[in-house]
């Protein structure tokens, strides 16, 4: 189910760039990236959530450890990109002529909502759990 979901998530972000840019062999990483961004967000929704409840601040404050940070942000995005081609199977491109994959007009729109609802749920629970919780 997951696994489905996911991938219905990258089918819909994939046609979306290869409809606005056009399609070249690197057309599957940024959808790719953003399956890993909506991923995080909705970790980032529930972390804010229970910091809220809670009032127990899960941020991290990093003034030496940026550079390690990212390290780890990067490999999430490069264990999010195996995880979907290589442990999923879920095709690159469509099978289409334009290499757009058919996904039909409802999977379309729930997918859209999920990713826009996801959004902006994780900025509200991040920024009041920034304001509002004590570190």
């Amino acid at each position: 189910m997951i696994k489905r979901k996911l991938a219905n998530l990258y089918k819909v972000m994939f046609n979306y760039y290869v409809k606005k840019d056009g399609y070249s062999s690197t057309s599957h990483i940024l959808p790719s990236l953003m399956v890993g961004l909506t991923i995080m967000f909705l970790f980032l929704s529930v972390m804010g959530l229970i910091s809220l409840i809670t009032g127990q601040s899960f941020l991290y404050h990093a003034e030496n450890g940026k550079g390690l940070v990212s390290i780890f942000i990067a490999i999430y995005f490069l264990l999010i990109y195996i995880m979907l081609f290589y442990g999923f199977k879920v095709d690159k491109h469509g099978s289409e002529e334009n290499h757009l994959f058919f996904i039909n007009e409802n999977t379309y729109s729930r997918v859209w909502l999920f990713f826009f609802v996801n959004t902006v749920i994780s900025f509200v629970f991040i920024f009041l759990a920034v304001f509002f919780v004590k570190p």
